[in-house]
């Protein structure tokens, strides 16, 4: 992934299956060995409760796998 292209997707909104915000991008995490995103770092907006998410979180941010997004655009969109 071109470093750009990562730029570009830091602070983007991440939105649920549901179309509400989950929170903003903070980084990504990538595999050494691969050069692949293997986690999106997202910090959670302020109005949700993180023991109510689906994924482990830590002073106010969770690490998504990749796996989770399912699409890339304007907005990152999730599978669940």
């Amino acid at each position: 992934m071109p470093a750009t292209f990562t730029r570009e997707l830091l602070s983007r909104e991440v939105r649920d299956k549901n179309g509400d915000v989950l929170g903003h991008v903070a980084d990504l995490i990538f595999d050494t060995r691969t050069g692949s995103v293997t986690f999106v770092l997202i910090r959670i907006h302020s109005d949700l409760d993180p023991s109510q998410l689906p994924w482990p979180s830590q002073s106010g941010m969770i690490s998504l796998p990749i796996d989770e997004v399912r699409e890339i655009s304007s907005v990152i969109h999730l599978h669940r």
